[in-house]
This record gives C-alpha cells, structure tokens and sequence, in this order.
C-alpha cells in the first residue's frame, strides 16, 4: 500500500517558515512591551516631578507673598524620586512694582535624553 505524498506530514521549509514567522510575531510583541514600559517610566517620572514641582512652585510663591522679597536667581539643587535624580532651578525677578515673574525648572535624565518640565507665573505683591 503506498502513502500519498500529501499526507506524510509538513515540510523542513514549510516549518522553518512557521518558525520564522512567530519568532518575527514575538519579536514585536517583545519591542511593543519595552515601548510600554519606556511610556509607563516616563509617565512616572513626569507625574513624580510635577506634583513636586507644583509644591515647591506654591511654596515658593507663598514665600514671596509673605516676604515680598526682592528678585533672586539661580537658586537650584537636587531631589530624587523613585532612584532617579531630578535637578530644578528657581528664579524670581520683580517685573513691576508689585508684580514678579516666578519660575521654575525641573530637569532629569532618562534614557539617554534630557527632559525638562518647567513653570513660570506671575505673582502679585
């Protein structure tokens, strides 16, 4: 009794292109998921330096409110959230009588790029 060719089974190309085609599939899945991570990371990181940086910004301008201090630059320094170091850098410059321009820059590194969250508002002395 002969077999017919058909139904001996799949072919040594018909596997390795099965093969080639998942492990391309897993491939951008695995690509996808690292993309999401690096987004997640990012989105972290933003959220950690805005919150802070608002409560730093509202004390800051408390501070003017209270003092009615005259304009200051360069204050900066260091925080770390997370692991991860963030730089910020505050300025306060009288504008007008009674009036200043408060700012404020946050900086940190993350994968291999800088990134910088910044504010700046005018208070009313």
């Amino acid at each position: 009794m002969s077999v017919a060719r058909s139904d001996r089974g799949f072919t040594l190309v018909e596997v390795m292109m099965a093969v080639a085609i998942l492990s391309f599939g897993v491939v951008m899945l695995y690509s996808a998921f690292f993309v999401c991570i690096d987004a997640v990371t990012y989105a972290s990181n933003r959220l950690n330096a805005q919150m802070w940086a608002q409560n730093k910004f509202w004390e800051e301008r408390e501070s003017l409110l209270r003092n009615s201090a005259v304009s200051r630059d360069g204050l900066y320094g260091s925080v770390s959230f997370n692991g991860r170091d963030f730089e910020w850098q505050e300025s306060a410059q009288s504008v007008d009588d009674g009036l200043m321009q408060l700012g404020l820059a946050l900086s940190w590194k993350e994968a291999a790029k800088f990134r910088k969250l910044a504010y700046s508002a005018y208070v009313a002395l």
